[in-house]
């Protein structure tokens, strides 16, 4: 077993008890998403997380930028 399947799936059916409710339908979503990364080949799966990296690595870089340069716009010597 994956930690990513076991570990978060074990500890909310755990903290579920017997009454299941939301923390069981989680520990659910949680396994599934563990059996789908292992169904996932290990290239793809870089090629994947590599791209979605280097994407969050631009649109911060965007953002960041952009707050800069307004913050720049706004800013006045004091005097």
């Amino acid at each position: 077993m994956d930690v990513v399947e076991f570990l978060p799936a074990a500890l909310l059916t755990l903290a579920a008890g017997r009454d299941g409710g939301v923390l069981a339908d989680i520990g659910a979503w949680f396994q599934g998403v563990g059996t789908g990364v292992q169904s996932v080949g290990v290239e793809a799966f870089r090629l994947t997380a590599s791209g979605l990296l280097v994407f969050g690595a631009v649109v911060v870089a965007a953002l960041s930028y952009r707050l800069a340069v307004r913050r720049f716009d706004r800013y006045s010597p004091p005097t």
